[in-house]
């Protein structure tokens, strides 16, 4: 299974997108997402500011804007990584 971390805040339309896009892809790619307010911690709000959503799979790491494309194919290359 593939860890996934989503950095998002409230109140942002591109966070929910990129929720909803993995939402979709965990039925065809199984992955274990993990969703983190960057709001509730000082030390990320500082790290990523307004530059969210940011997805990090496995060793990899998308930054907005992030297609659901761009997720296909990292999780794919996470899961031949994985193999």
């Amino acid at each position: 299974m593939i860890e996934v971390t989503l950095y998002t805040r409230d109140d942002c339309h591109l966070c929910e997108q990129v929720k909803d896009y993995l939402d979709e892809l965990s039925a065809e790619i199984p992955l274990k997402l993990s969703v983190i307010d960057i709001d509730e911690q000082a030390e990320l709000r500082k790290q990523y500011g307004f530059n969210v959503p940011v997805v990090k799979i496995g060793p990899y790491t998308l930054k907005a804007p992030i297609e659901r494309s761009d997720l296909v194919i990292t999780l794919k290359a996470a899961q031949n990584r994985e193999r």
